[in-house]
């Protein structure tokens, strides 16, 4: 997949086009980008995407935490679905007041390769979300460009949006977020020192620092699978505060118990996919009985994946 910053740098392609955030790639934008590269297929043409760096909500709101996949992770997925160029336009507050003609004019027909744009059932682009699909559809007749428009794409009567996985994640509901991604929600930081509490209870963790966009499911302990050199370990992540012996609240930690692990990777990157939550965060009246809970947990990871 080739990362280009603009469709005019298409030139020796016919393409199709799809237009989306696609934050998370998640079972709806595969349903979409699955299709359109099978009707490349049929017609001989590459698949193209414009996507957007950074996410309009950073920039529009001032979003952190929001994120369901870092940008590289998201060239990551959209390469493996079979995209074949991926058109990173940067987006800042100037590009947000630019009309949907403009854009269309700018950004679209600058070349004269598109030969079909795809277009999600709820579409809309441009200053303040002005331009929809109707839009698109009439200026495209002119240039003798086709415009198809998908249908919404459900999971079990569900619909599947960032929005909707954004919420189930921030309501601690892991598996009902893995069911609209289709894979297990994954986030990935480097680890940093911590209190160094964890090893004195007999449970060292590792404390990961992620970045600042992405979204972290709500606090409790999980079932996680994680990620160190290109090899799997069973382990349990706890998202909190570790109110046992923390009382403000202000600091909101992600630590990672890895089962049958005992290195020194401070400074290392760990990639953590989140499988179920098993309980909230729990303020404990003594070490003891956090202990006993932890040891409860591990063995509840264990039946887990037995």
């Amino acid at each position: 997949m080739e990362i280009l910053k603009s469709l005019d740098q298409i030139s020796n392609d016919n393409f199709y086009l799809s237009i989306g955030n696609f934050d998370g790639v998640h079972l709806g934008h595969q349903y979409i980008l699955d299709y359109i590269k099978r009707q490349c297929g049929k017609n001989q043409t590459k698949l193209a995407v414009i996507t957007f760096i950074p996410h309009p909500k950073e920039i529009l709101e001032g979003k952190q935490r929001f994120l369901l996949c870092d940008y590289e992770s998201r060239r990551l997925y959209l390469e493996k679905i079979g995209v074949d160029y991926a058109v990173e336009i940067n987006f800042h507050r100037d590009f947000s007041t630019i009309g949907p003609e403009t854009f269309l004019q700018n950004d679209i027909f600058c070349t004269t390769r598109l030969r079909k744009i795809f277009l999600g059932h709820d579409f809309a682009f441009g200053k303040n979300k002005s331009g929809d699909q109707n839009i698109v559809i009439a200026e495209c007749k002119k240039r003798n460009i086709e415009v198809e428009i998908m249908k919404r794409f459900s999971v079990n009567q569900q619909k599947v949006s960032s929005s909707i996985i954004r919420q189930y994640l921030s309501d601690g509901n892991i598996k009902k977020a893995n069911l609209l991604l289709g894979r297990a929600y994954e986030i990935t930081g480097n680890v940093i020192k911590g209190a160094m509490r964890g090893r004195t209870l007999g449970f060292p963790t590792a404390n990961l620092q992620v970045q600042d966009v992405i979204q972290i499911p709500a606090g409790g302990v999980y079932i996680t699978k994680t990620y160190y050199n290109d090899q799997e370990y069973l382990s349990l992540t706890n998202i909190g505060y570790n109110p046992t012996f923390n009382t403000d609240k202000k600091d909101q930690t992600i630590e990672v118990y890895l089962l049958n692990f005992d290195k020194d990777i401070y400074g290392e990157t760990l990639n953590i996919h989140f499988i179920s939550k098993i309980r909230d965060e729990i303020k404990f009246k003594s070490k003891e009985d956090l202990i006993t809970q932890m040891k409860s947990d591990v063995m509840y990871l264990h039946k887990y994946f037995s």
